[in-house]
């Protein structure tokens, strides 16, 4: 019975060592998929030309107009200014 215990608790080692190789690796992992996020963010800072923070809060739409002009300074063209239009508000008298 004695072999069948050691057996038994070996296993069990070698399930808790497995588990926290798992979990040891499973940690680096995560930071580098973090990191990962910063360097794209960086790259794409980069390739845009607009600061990161644009990125985070501007979404989609600043990238592209930060293209449309980098493409237009460089063949000597202007991108018209068109103001903002602000949608009516309509209030319901009582």
């Amino acid at each position: 019975m004695v072999g069948i215990d050691m057996a038994v608790t070996d296993h069990c080692a070698d399930m808790a060592l497995t588990h926290r190789n798992m979990q040891d690796a499973y940690l680096p992992q995560r930071l580098v998929d973090k990191l990962m996020y910063m360097y794209n963010y960086i790259e794409m800072a980069r390739v845009t030309g607009v600061p990161m923070s644009f990125l985070l809060t501007r979404g989609q739409s600043i990238k592209v107009f930060s293209q449309i002009l980098r493409k237009a300074r460089q063949k000597n063209l202007l991108v018209p200014n068109q103001p903002r239009v602000r949608p009516r508000r309509l209030f319901l008298e009582v």
